[in-house]
């Protein structure tokens, strides 16, 4: 199963077409890095391609109630996001209710893999305890469960031979058979056990969960040190001794190190002390080793104290290891191991100016968020860490196997970036990491080459300004790639005075890119001053999934190859937008809440507004002009005008439902909307009258004294009379289709404008 995708079943794709059915890149790279990865390429495919959040929660539930179907073989669906570029489990089959002691009763390569990587474990740990102290606290459970019984206690009451067992918790098969014929009274005995078993198994985990895994040993170097530490001090000469300090975790969760107390010798005249980062080159995998003299090139974590207690420079998140040890109950669906923790060792130096009589560390336990105390490490624990892989080596799923230490695969601290000002030639796509924090600099020109991309993962602002504006444009004539802003950490960026222009879309791992400006998976994006266009191929200007709290406003997009704005599953304020010359809908958007005010829409091949699955659209205070159809609600959508104008459209408002997953009523709302030189004010596919829902159209011209902000304001016009031709000067582009779209009907509209009066 886990050698290749020739055993997978792909059972949805984006498009119906049969080389998208049969395409299984993403999977073949999925199964590879799991299988062939090494312990780098694995860390960053989980940092880049995996919804860890995601993967912690389907694993969580299995440990909470002790299930054991996800094993080597069986029950295993995944779903890889195109627009969040990442795979996350599909929830499905969670059976059990065991008391296995062990946290995973069954186990499979991808969770082995997650669990040889620093760090997952401690995530998935906390929000297991997060769980099993709040929804998932056996009086939760029991609560919901019995408002289960009380529903089909009147059923069970009528027909004692109704086997209604999988409403239920699930059971094992000694209690179905229990259940034949189920009473009332029997159902009430199973629940009491599987409850009682819950509640034993709840306090295991929490007990587990709670204990503290903090531990620290220390020994004195052989000879005092000789040379200066790193940091240059008035009273370094004064830090005589120093001492090896080997900080241990050993349990579940792990410690952000926070503060540390000394205690020198008594009567120590300048109590002073420092503590060091040492190199994890340098440190020893246990005592053996610990007779090697240390570098002198130490990372200082504390500055220097002349007090007992210090604090860290920055709390240290130090987490356990894992390693694969053999299952007493192997099989072919089991498996032969099973993943154990396994003691981890920071290393650290103290220098003192007298000796060192106590260390402690205060810490926040990881899993639990209580504050904890270190332990004395014994040596047993010491003796225990096994050697540690290269960071290089691709591990085998053989007992034995061990996770690298956190260390080897450290991220890259913040970093602040700057771009510009000036001429910047990109010729390779460039992409910013979530630890960089880019700001581009007003009066930059960044010149794409051909096919090149800019990838932020981390907060960025384009930070134009009016008579300094940022252009990014083709290096030559050929188009270049596009921008995203991908992923969470990208929350809060801005782009100010841009002009963008020449692009087609992005490529990058495994995301999907629909734009030549991109905004994914994240939040708060603000849009002001950009002009955008001319962008080659058939993807959108602008395009948004997943992302919520977008604002645009006094913005231009013109001359669009399809969309000029499409946003999927996101929330997006449209103020004072201009949107010319668009190859297919001007503002189309699917399960998504989008406003748009003050906006003007002039020349689209499709609909000026298009609302579809799910998706709430309000329009107030603009023009929609030259469209094939002025706004359109499909597949249980809504569309709300109100104060605006739909103008030389084939057809004003309409709307219809054609799809299975989205079954519900499309609606139709305006309020004080004038539709002028339509061939069809109002069309119904899903009524038998062409009428709206709520509120009342006007044909023609608005009359005297009406709809005044929207023509002195936004349009400028001195009157409504000159609407015409102020609306001339951009009419829609022919329309190209690459392929049909099985979804939309908008091929039925005849292009009959010409023939208007």
């Amino acid at each position: 199963l886990w050698d290749g995708s020739a055993n997978w079943k792909k059972v949805a794709s984006r498009t119906d077409s049969a080389e998208d059915k049969a395409d299984t890149r993403e999977l073949d790279r999925f199964l590879s890095l799991v299988t062939h990865g090494t312990h780098e390429q694995f860390a960053d495919f989980l940092a880049n391609e995996v919804d860890i959040e995601a993967f912690s929660q389907f694993e969580l539930l299995d440990v909470a109630f002790g299930g054991d179907q996800h094993d080597f073989r069986e029950n295993h669906k995944y779903y890889f996001d195109p627009y969040r570029g990442r795979w996350e489990p599909v929830a499905w089959n969670f059976r059990g209710f065991q008391g296995d002691p062990h946290f995973n009763l069954v186990e499979s390569p991808i969770t082995l893999r997650l669990k040889l990587s620093p760090g997952y474990l401690t995530y998935r740990d906390r929000r297991l305890y997060q769980f099993l102290t709040t929804e998932g606290a056996p009086n939760e459970v029991e609560s919901r469960g019995k408002a289960m019984m009380e529903k089909i206690a009147p059923d069970l009451l009528r027909d004692p031979h109704w086997s209604a067992y999988r409403m239920l918790p699930r059971v094992d098969a000694f209690h179905r058979r229990m259940m034949r014929p189920l009473s009332l009274e029997k159902a009430a005995l199973v629940f009491e056990s599987e409850l009682t078993t819950y509640r034993h198994r709840h306090a295991q985990l929490v007990d587990a969960l709670e204990a503290n895994p903090l531990f620290v040993a220390y020994q004195a170097e052989p000879q005092a040190q000789t040379t200066p530490t790193p940091t240059p001090h008035e009273d370094n000469e004064a830090l005589a001794y120093r001492y090896r300090v080997n900080v241990v975790v050993d349990g579940h969760g792990g410690a952000r190190i926070l503060a540390a107390t000394v205690r020198l010798a008594a009567g120590c005249a300048a109590p002073i002390w420092q503590l060091f980062e040492a190199p994890l080159a340098e440190s020893a995998s246990g005592t053996r080793q610990n007779a090697a003299p240390l570098a002198t090139h130490l990372t200082p974590v504390t500055s220097l104290v002349n007090t007992p207690h210090g604090r860290l420079l920055r709390p240290a998140e130090l987490v356990p290891g894992a390693q694969l040890v053999l299952r007493s109950d192997p099989d072919p669906s089991r498996g032969d191991v099973r993943s154990a923790l396994r003691p981890e060792l920071y290393p650290y130096v103290l220098e003192t100016s007298c000796a060192l009589a106590d260390l402690q560390l205060e810490a926040d336990h990881l899993a639990t968020g209580a504050r904890i105390f270190s332990q004395e490490a014994t040596h047993a624990q010491l003796e225990t860490i096994h050697p540690r892989p290269a960071a290089n080596a691709v591990p085998t799923l053989d007992a034995g196997t061990a996770s690298v230490h956190p260390w080897q695969l450290r991220r890259t601290r913040p970093e602040v970036v700057t771009l510009g000002p000036g001429l910047i030639e990109v010729k390779e796509t460039r992409v910013f990491g979530q630890h960089q924090s880019v700001r581009v600099a007003a009066g930059t020109t960044l010149r794409m080459a051909a096919g090149t991309s800019l990838i932020f993962q981390g907060p960025t602002q384009f930070a134009g300004e009016r008579d300094a504006p940022i252009e990014v444009r083709s290096m030559d004539s050929e188009p270049w790639g596009g921008i995203a802003f991908q992923g969470q950490q990208t929350e809060g960026s801005t782009l100010e005075h841009v002009r963008i222009s020449g692009g087609s879309s992005p490529t990058w791992r495994q995301a999907s890119f629909g734009g030549m400006l991109n905004l994914q998976d994240t939040k708060n994006i603000r849009l002001t001053h950009v002009e955008a266009g001319d962008n080659s191929g058939d993807g959108d200007v602008i395009h948004a999934a997943y992302t919520e709290e977008i604002s645009i406003s006094d913005t231009l997009i013109h001359s669009a190859a399809a969309d000029a704005l499409d946003f999927e599953f996101a929330s997006a304020e449209l103020q004072r937008v201009t949107l010319r010359r668009i190859g297919d809908d001007a503002v189309d958007s699917m399960g998504s809440q989008v406003r748009v005010s003050d906006s003007q829409v002039f020349g689209c091949s499709g609909n000026g507004i298009s609302a579809g699955e799910e998706s709430r659209v309000s329009v107030r205070g603009s023009l929609i002009a030259n469209c094939a159809t002025g706004a359109l609600a499909k597949n249980g959508s809504s569309v709300d005008l109100a104060g605006s104008v739909l103008f030389g459209t084939a057809i004003g408002v309409r709307a219809y439902s054609r799809t299975v997953r989205y079954a519900g009523k499309s609606e139709l709302f305006a309020d004080d909307v004038f539709v002028v030189a339509s061939a069809r004010p109002i069309e119904r596919k899903d009524k038998k009258k062409d009428v709206l829902d709520r509120g009342i159209i006007h044909a023609g011209l608005p009359t005297p004294g009406s709809l005044s902000h929207l023509r002195d304001n936004v349009l400028r016009l001195p009157d409504w009379s000159s609407l015409a031709a102020h609306a001339a000067e951009f009419p829609a582009p022919q329309r190209v289709k690459t392929a049909p779209d099985p979804e939309s009907t908008d091929t039925e509209i005849p292009d009959n404008r010409e023939a208007r009066p």
